[in-house]
């Protein structure tokens, strides 16, 4: 694999594009289908939020972060994880 590409893949840019993309993805969807089926919007949006706050977990950690901000994006991305669930255990 040439450096370039090598160095690309090792570095936090690329947790910030794909954070970029899921964003954009999730907003995306979340908005098609609000009027559609309000309740698979919520939960779509609720998974998008849920691995935005692991990519900032991992971001912050590739930059060296304080392993605390690191847990409680991670703690953060469980509870909206488990707020998905509920909301689809309910339906």
């Amino acid at each position: 694999m040439p450096e370039s590409v090598s160095a690309f893949l090792n570095s936090p840019i690329i947790a910030d594009i794909v954070l970029a993309v899921l964003i954009g993805e999730t907003l995306a969807v979340a908005l098609f289908l609000k009027g559609r089926r309000p309740r698979l919007a919520r939960s779509v949006a609720l998974n998008g939020l849920s691995g935005a706050f692991i990519l900032v977990a991992l971001r912050v950690l590739w930059n060296g972060g304080d392993g605390v901000f690191v847990a409680v994006f991670l703690a953060a991305s469980f509870v909206a994880h488990l707020t998905d669930l509920a909301m689809r255990l309910r339906e």
